[in-house]
């Protein structure tokens, strides 16, 4: 395969299909693979190595010097790559646009020249490693087409440095500050001023944010098409709400916000109206009307997540939901009457997940089955009220649906 551009060789271990050697061993790759690769592979232009223990600098350096097109190398959990194969790759990778670290603390010395050959990178992404100002700075000077910028669960950096950083680069289109527990409601109204250009913006894991931090990232990033704010501080703060509406948002993930209130979700569903993905997973705070008030603002919806929120055993009734087509409700509260329900309002439904669902039982299985006529997809394990002999019956019904359809069209019986 001389014309291969990607190749993915990431976290061998966990792959059902890697090669065992006679004596049943893993057979791991080594530099000597990757040089007879890269000699074979010369219009490559991504590799992932991610997680292969005895790959080295070596095989940084022969993919340097063999595969000029390269684009973006991963070596995330790869020991024996060292700052110095990084810089490496940085020099000498005319068209890298990628630069992608994990848990290698990089000084800003070490990288200050390197940085500044790497004309073509617009993808920076850090995470579980130590980033200093320092090296903030290096990264504003190299004066790089940044479009995408992470910092995941870094740690030794400033709000200073972050600002400072944005702005710089106020094209940013996407911005990751996953696990930063200093950023603060404020932090968010000084940094948003920044980010006017922002598509997907993910504050996951930030301790310290509130309804405060939504609304304001909602009102100041007028082109935002996604924003994650899971396990931050949703709900615990109220927040009055004028004028802010965002048309462009279409997925929110705020998943195990304990806090997070009904009266929230209200105030988020018309806020922000053209919602196709919601993630509310764990939230255990919300109940029916929660989840009613979004289902009846945004008629978009498509993708809806309640996993885990115990207090939410139906959708409610209202209007018809025919865009919704996928539903995950796994350990939710939903009983008989709820798959009903569902069965009344989803008519579009293509996957539903009831797993750990105690209320519900096989009657009201065979209901949502019957009255959803495009569900493909059915999770119902560990219901303790769901009889075994369901696939069955599930399975006989489909056979006569699919003979009733094939008699009707003057078809063969099958």
């Amino acid at each position: 395969m001389p014309g291969l551009v990607e190749l993915d060789l990431s976290e061998p271990r966990d792959d059902y299909g890697a090669a065992w050697g006679d004596e049943g061993k893993l057979c791991e790759i080594t530099d000597d693979g990757v040089a007879v690769l890269a000699g074979r592979l010369k219009g490559l232009r991504k590799i992932d190595l991610s997680g292969n223990c005895l790959v080295s600098d070596r095989s940084v350096a022969v993919l340097c010097e063999k595969c000029r097109d390269l684009e973006e190398i991963v070596v995330d959990k790869c020991s024996f790559v060292t700052k110095e194969g990084i810089s490496r790759v940085l020099r000498e990778c005319v068209n890298l646009k990628s630069v992608r670290l994990q848990g290698m603390d990089v000084l800003a010395p070490e990288v200050s020249e390197p940085l500044g050959c790497a004309r073509n990178v617009n993808v920076i992404d850090f995470s579980y490693m130590g980033v200093s100002d320092g090296l903030l700075l290096e990264i504003i000077r190299a004066k790089l087409p940044l479009r995408k910028f992470t910092l995941f669960h870094c740690q030794n950096f400033t709000f200073s440095g972050i600002l400072s950083l944005l702005r710089v680069y106020q094209g940013l289109e996407y911005l990751a500050l996953e696990g930063v527990y200093f950023l603060s409601d404020q932090c968010i109204v000084d940094l948003s001023k920044f980010l006017r250009n922002a598509v997907t913006i993910k504050l996951n894991f930030c301790s310290k944010l509130t309804d405060s931090s939504f609304f304001t990232v909602v009102k100041n990033c007028p082109l935002l098409d996604s924003l994650e704010m899971e396990k931050t501080d949703m709900g615990k703060q109220e927040f009055a709400v004028n004028n802010v509406n965002n048309v462009k948002l279409r997925v929110l993930n705020l998943a195990s916000n304990k806090t997070l209130s009904n009266e929230c979700l209200e105030q988020i569903a018309c806020t922000c109206p053209k919602l196709e993905v919601l993630d509310v997973s764990y939230c255990v705070a919300i109940s029916r009307k929660g989840v009613g008030d979004i289902l009846r603002n945004c008629h978009e919806l498509r993708h809806l997540q309640i996993s885990g929120c115990s207090l939410v055993k139906n959708l409610g009734v209202g209007v018809d939901l025919p865009k919704l087509e996928v539903l995950q409700a796994s350990g939710a509260g939903f009983n008989d009457e709820g798959l009903t329900l569902i069965g009344k309002r989803c008519s579009g439904l293509m996957y539903l997940d009831v797993t750990c669902c105690n209320g519900i039982t096989s009657s009201g299985v065979l209901d949502v089955v019957g009255s959803c006529t495009k569900l493909k997809e059915l999770y119902m394990n560990w219901c303790r009220n769901v009889n075994r002999d369901i696939v069955l019956r599930l399975v006989a019904k489909d056979a006569a649906a699919l003979r009733s359809r094939c008699d009707d069209s003057g078809a063969n019986d099958v």
